[in-house]
C-alpha cells in the first residue's frame, strides 16, 4: 500500500505539472507540448506486457526495484536536461517505466495473500488507495510550485517521493511466488 501511494503520489504529480513545465518553463509550443505528453504513453503499450513476462520470469521484487529507480531518476534527467535530447528520451522512458508498475504492485499484492484468498478486497483496498493519492498529488504538487516558485520543483519532488518508494520497495521482504514458473514450464504440483 504504502508504494503503491508513493508511486502515485510521484507519478501523478509529474503526468499533471510536465505540460506545464514545457509550456510555461521550455516555452514549447501547444503541439509540442501534446507530443511530449504523448510520448509518456508509447512505451507504456509494449512495457505493460514485457514487464509483466519478465516479473514473472525472475520475480516482482527485481523489477519493481529497477522501476522505482528509473521512476526516481528520470525526473532528475528531465528537468536538468532543459530543451536537450536527454529531456525526450527521459520522457520517453518515464513511460516504459512508469505505466506497468501500478500493476506489477497489484500482481506482487495479490501473490502475497494468495492463500488467503482476498485478491479482489486487496485489489479493492489498492485502487481506493490510489484514487486517495491521486487526489492529493497535483494539489500537493501545486503548493509545492506556489511555494518554492517554479515548475521545476514537481520534478524534484517526484524524485524524492519516488526514491522513498524504492527504498520501500527494497525493504520489503517479497520472494519469488511459489506459482510463478518459467514460461512453458508446468507448476509443480504438491504432493
Amino acid at each position: 500500500m504504502a508504494a503503491a501511494a508513493l508511486r502515485v503520489l510521484g507519478g501523478r504529480a509529474l503526468t499533471f505539472f510536465l505540460p506545464f513545465y514545457l509550456r510555461n518553463t521550455l516555452d514549447f509550443s501547444y503541439p509540442k507540448v501534446g507530443l511530449y505528453v504523448a510520448l509518456q504513453g508509447v512505451l507504456g503499450i509494449v512495457s505493460g506486457p514485457l514487464m509483466g513476462a519478465l516479473s514473472d520470469r525472475i520475480g516482482r521484487k527485481p523489477v519493481l526495484v529497477l522501476n522505482f529507480a528509473a521512476l526516481t531518476v528520470l525526473p532528475l534527467i528531465m528537468v536538468t536536461s532543459g530543451r536537450g535530447p536527454g529531456l525526450v528520451i527521459a520522457v520517453t522512458l518515464m513511460g516504459l517505466f512508469n505505466s506497468p508498475t501500478q500493476a506489477l504492485i497489484q500482481a506482487t499484492a495479490m501473490d502475497l495473500s494468495g492463500k488467503l484468498r482476498v485478491q479482489g478486497s486487496l485489489i479493492g483496498l489498492l485502487w481506493g488507495n490510489n484514487a486517495i493519492f491521486t487526489a492529493i498529488s497535483p494539489t500537493l504538487a501545486g503548493v509545492l510550485v506556489s511555494l518554492l516558485g517554479g515548475y521545476h520543483i514537481v520534478f524534484y519532488y517526484a524524485a524524492i517521493v519516488s526514491g522513498v518508494g524504492l527504498l520501500v520497495m527494497t525493504l520489503l521482504p517479497i520472494r519469488r511466488s511459489a506459482r510463478a514458473t518459467a514460461p512453458g514450464r508446468p507448476a509443480r504440483r504438491s504432493r
